[in-house]
């Protein structure tokens, strides 16, 4: 059985959790805590003489002080509020993150900050923002000494941190990677975020409010096919806002992990035919995914496709993963064959590394997956 505890101390929420064994936890509990407490023992009505676990009486155990429920009572955390927040988004100079940066700045953000390796395209995002107060700053996201002087420059000269956007990304050559690319991409996608909430997060979890979110992709719900660096890189992505999220949630900050496909960038446009990016069509714009991220901050929804596909991809790879291995390696040998039609026909068009935005439909009759990469700015 699965059940939701919730555990309040002095009136406050302490905790609120998932657990498989309300038993466990409550044993692991040692402050202080005020409710009450439900049956926990749906599993032994199913086996009457096996307690839940070892020690508990058979029959309802009723604990004062703890309450047990298996409703998901509250299960979104804080909403994100834009008018006079202070946003800072790295990667912020082109594609995704500029387009969440002006979108901030018309939502009604007091002060939006724009950070990226491109300085120069930084300062001209800033430039052209209608918001009362903006600024371009060059910041290479894998050096955390730079982190923590963005992050505290901002919070003495413009104020606290509401919104910090860890969006920066790097695509990728295909194949197994060298060491170089390895470093640089376990650095910004991340490191970069592990450096942001090391110096941003204790702001916003001491004053109770703020928003952190992860740009990661797709590729960190299912895969790249061509590039294992940045497929794994992601996967480190997503699993991280999680973490953050669970130790974090309930502190009044708000966590948000933004997962898409395709989307329109310079960097895509110069794909090839044996792209897996340009296979699998269903491009966005950078505005439509600015979209899907203010409603979701609005909400408080943790994960943000802004293609809503991608998490049947996901229930598909989950239920049946060879059956999505199998249809992902049909997929790579049909690229290959159009790799290998286009050298035959001497196409001077360049094939384009891996991406910052890929996504394939294994198998269209089976529909069991997607290849995915996602498209934030190229910042670092």
């Amino acid at each position: 059985m699965t059940v939701r505890l919730t555990i309040a101390a002095a009136g406050r929420l302490v905790t609120s959790s998932m657990v498989d064994s309300a038993g466990a936890f409550l044993m692991c509990w040692t402050g202080p805590v005020r409710a009450d407490v439900a049956d926990v023992t749906r599993s032994s009505r199913r086996h009457p003489r096996r307690a839940p676990f070892r020690g508990w009486p058979v029959g309802p155990y009723i604990a004062p002080d703890v309450h047990v429920t298996d409703q998901f009572q509250g299960s979104a955390m804080p909403g994100a509020q834009l008018v006079d927040a202070v946003a800072v988004v790295t990667g912020g100079a082109s594609g995704i993150g500029r387009a969440l940066a002006e979108r901030f700045a018309a939502e009604g953000a007091r002060a939006v900050v724009v950070a990226d390796l491109d300085g120069e395209g930084a300062a001209a995002v800033a430039a052209g923002l209608r918001s009362p107060a903006a600024l371009g700053v060059r910041l290479d996201v894998t050096e955390e000494a730079a982190i923590a002087a963005l992050a505290e420059r901002v919070e003495s000269e413009i104020g606290p941190v509401d919104l910090w956007i860890s969006n920066a990304g790097v695509g990728g050559a295909p194949g197994l990677g060298t060491e170089d690319e390895w470093r640089l991409a376990f650095g910004v996608h991340v490191m970069a975020h592990v450096y942001a909430a090391r110096h941003v997060l204790p702001r916003m979890v001491a004053r109770g409010r703020g928003h952190f979110l992860i740009t990661a992709s797709a590729a960190g719900l299912l895969t790249e096919m061509d590039t294992a660096p940045y497929s794994v890189t992601k996967h480190g992505s997503v699993a991280l806002a999680e973490w953050l999220a669970i130790q974090y949630g309930d502190s009044g900050v708000g966590f948000s992990c933004l997962c898409p496909q395709g989307v329109r960038t310079p960097m895509t446009a110069s794909f090839g035919v044996d792209s897996a990016t340009l296979a699998a069509g269903g491009f966005l714009e950078p505005t439509d995914v600015a979209d899907a991220v203010v409603a979701a901050l609005g909400d408080g929804r943790f994960l943000i496709l802004p293609h809503p596909e991608v998490a049947d991809y996901e229930r598909r790879r989950a239920g049946d993963r060879d059956r999505w291995l199998a249809g992902m390696r049909r997929v790579r040998a049909k690229l290959a064959g159009l790799r290998s039609t286009e050298r035959a026909a001497g196409s001077t068009q360049p094939a384009g590394p891996a991406t910052e935005s890929t996504v394939m439909s294994a198998d269209s009759a089976e529909k069991s997956a997607s290849s995915v990469g996602s498209n934030e700015s190229m910042g670092a």
